[in-house]
């Protein structure tokens, strides 16, 4: 079904796509572009990528959009012809509504907006994993207006190629409910994170016993802020192109923060023990 795929943003992301599908389908041709000269310098060198694409006249069977999410928004403006002539186009953005929304105005009906739910925090093609998507989820956006769904189809059976299992959700739905499953969890390592670390940063040993807080770092700690190290770029843009659905997570998660100081103010025991055993029973379920 495919024998040529382009990779536009040769970062973590990109980069492990193609790998991914140089394990599966090692006979498919894999074409990559980036601003980033060092990015596709890499790539070639390492076997990632079989050859960088010319933008002004290739067509692959495939084009994917491995970059920031106003960044596909911008590729595809600055470069609509190369749009309209590919066969089918896709990307991994986070955020749907907006990107969707927005290259369905420019006419272009070949293109089906995808997030596989997987990532890291780390950057750079160098980083690369081709494992990161077998067994994950890749949510594949199906509205009822649509009428292209054999192209749905083909982005679903690439995804597939590469080891994910795919569901389907409109737009609306899939940016409310990653705000929550996945946006708000990054506010939270960022908020978690800055907050120690400036503290940390201001401590004043007023007992001169010369300790170092950074000392006193957990691995607890380490687990829940991981994230926090993930790039400006992407989520700045992410939390920007789904802040109503991000405001109303936030809201939330100070509702359920603030049940735990009344009852920490009170010195609830009972009842702190039984909303900690409540999330854990139900935190334990997903795993």
């Amino acid at each position: 079904m495919f024998n040529d795929i382009t990779i536009v943003g040769m970062g973590f992301m990109g980069a492990s796509v193609a790998k991914a599908v140089k394990a599966a389908a090692p006979e498919i041709t894999i074409k990559g572009i980036d601003i980033n000269e060092k990015n596709l310098e890499y790539c070639i060198s390492n076997g990632i990528i079989d050859k960088v694409a010319d933008i002004s006249s290739d067509i692959s069977d495939l084009v994917i959009l491995c970059i920031p999410p106003r960044a596909i928004l911008q590729f595809a403006a600055n470069n609509k012809s190369y749009i309209e002539r590919s066969p089918v186009v896709t990307d991994i953005g986070s955020i749907k509504k907006g990107i969707v929304s927005e290259i369905k105005k420019t006419g272009f009906n070949r293109f089906i907006g995808s997030h596989p739910m997987c990532g890291s925090d780390k950057n750079g093609p160098q980083y690369a994993d081709s494992s990161i998507f077998r067994g994950r989820t890749c949510v594949l956006i199906k509205q009822p207006d649509d009428e292209n769904y054999r192209f749905l189809e083909k982005v679903a059976s690439f995804w597939t190629l590469i080891g994910m299992n795919i569901i389907y959700a409109d737009p609306d739905l899939h940016d409310h409910i990653v705000a929550y499953s996945s946006h708000l969890p990054h506010v939270v390592a960022f908020s978690l994170s800055g907050t120690v670390m400036e503290i940390f940063s201001k401590h004043i040993d007023k007992n001169n016993q010369n300790i170092d807080p950074m000392q006193f770092i957990s691995a607890g700690f380490k687990d829940s802020t991981r994230i926090a190290r993930s790039s400006s770029e992407i989520w700045t843009d992410i939390f920007l192109m789904n802040r109503q659905n991000l405001l109303l997570s936030i809201d939330d998660f100070i509702n359920k923060i603030n049940e735990f100081k009344t009852l920490l103010e009170k010195g609830d025991e009972n009842a702190l023990k039984a909303i900690i055993t409540e999330i854990s029973d139900k935190r334990r379920s997903i795993d």
